[in-house]
């Protein structure tokens, strides 16, 4: 659902997926020069320590990584950071 949106409104993304893919984020979305890696996480529950871990890196390393439990605030978050200056 959001994959879908983001895509008809011009944001690519790519699914980081694999047996070496442990712990990263779910999906990486990407438009005009700006990278979000993105967690998607089931309503209520919370990324796993090695998630968390590799999100601050990614933050550390200058990056927007966020994880969300709510599709809606996802594309929210999405819009506001790719299609609103």
């Amino acid at each position: 659902m959001v994959c879908s949106w983001a895509k008809a409104v011009g944001i690519s993304t790519l699914k980081l997926s694999g047996p070496n893919d442990r712990g990263k984020a779910d999906r990486i979305f990407m438009k005009d020069g700006k990278i979000m890696f993105m967690e998607f996480k089931a309503k209520g529950k919370k990324p796993t320590a090695l998630q968390e871990r590799f999100l601050k890196q990614r933050v550390d390393d200058g990056f927007v990584a966020i994880w969300t439990d709510d599709y809606y605030q996802a594309g929210d978050i999405l819009c506001k950071f790719f299609l609103h200056e």
